[in-house]
């Protein structure tokens, strides 16, 4: 009878011990989501503050690339002056773009023919001569 309550109080002790295990577990992955979804809140808005801050210049580069497209007035010297702009806006903010932003720009400097061909050679030359890398 003894060795029967023995094993009772351990059964009961070990059923315990799970169930506060149990607990303690479920508290302890939702404290952590809660804490791990406030802290991307706080990561997300200092990246859109970030973008906010930088991304007017992009724009306003990019508005006048078109707008030089659009024209057909401005020289390849002015393109590709405005290709190095967005490549040195590149340079400085891109650890603050999205993948699929980064991709476009990566297609953009890589493109054949970026804004034409004598634009594409004015840039290529431009860049052996400086030893930029291509």
């Amino acid at each position: 009878m003894e060795l029967r309550l023995e094993v009772a109080a351990v059964a009961a002790a070990l059923i315990s011990g799970v169930v506060s295990f149990a607990v303690a577990w479920q508290t302890a992955s939702r404290t952590l989501r809660t804490e791990l979804a406030k802290l991307e809140g706080v990561v997300f808005s200092r990246l859109l503050d970030a973008r906010l801050t930088c991304y007017p210049a992009l724009y306003a580069i990019l508005s006048r690339l078109i707008k030089s497209i659009e024209t057909s007035v401005i020289g390849t010297v002015a393109l590709s002056a405005l290709v190095v702009e967005i490549d040195e806006w590149d340079s400085k903010y891109a650890i603050l773009l999205g993948p699929r932003t980064t991709n476009v720009c990566w297609h953009f400097r890589t493109a054949p023919f970026c804004c034409g061909s004598l634009l594409f050679v004015n840039i290529q030359t431009r860049r052996r001569s400086s030893g930029a890398p291509r």
